[in-house]
């Protein structure tokens, strides 16, 4: 099996202990230069310091105590959402919303709406995700009961 090589922000990540994601969203809000490989030392010791910051739990403890206890539960019920890809969070609402309904959505038919509006391919990893996808809305649904 080939591996692929990490993208930068994989690699500074890596590096300084934060996510890929955090990295992209200081990007996006001007606190990193948009460039990863114009980053300066100052940069580099922004996120060392971010990553100290995030790793504490009585600086994360007092930013959830802000939430209230129905958003923390939205908050740690739905923690992988970020990750998945827009295809993935519309079959994910789909499932949602077919059990809430008290019906059930073949898995079929998503792939099908899919494969419409986002160009996703009928292969056997697609299939698998969505299989994935119904397992994790079916789990949500029940929680919410």
């Amino acid at each position: 099996m080939i591996k692929k090589e990490k993208t930068p922000h994989q690699q500074k990540a890596i590096e300084f202990g934060v996510s890929a994601v955090l990295i992209a969203q200081a990007q996006r809000k001007g606190a990193l230069p948009t460039d990863i490989k114009t980053f300066s030392k100052d940069d580099d010791d922004f996120l060392a310091k971010l990553s100290i910051t995030l790793a504490n739990p009585k600086i994360l403890k007092s930013q959830l105590a802000i939430l209230s206890r129905e958003k923390r539960k939205k908050l740690v019920d739905t923690a992988g959402d970020a990750d998945l890809k827009r295809w993935e969070s519309h079959a994910l609402q789909l499932f949602i919303n077919s059990f809430k309904e008290g019906g059930q959505i073949d898995s079929v038919i998503v792939l099908h709406q899919l494969h419409t509006k986002y160009r996703v391919q009928n292969n056997k990893g697609n299939r698998g995700r969505i299989r994935e996808l119904r397992k994790v809305a079916l789990m949500r649904v029940r929680r919410e009961k």
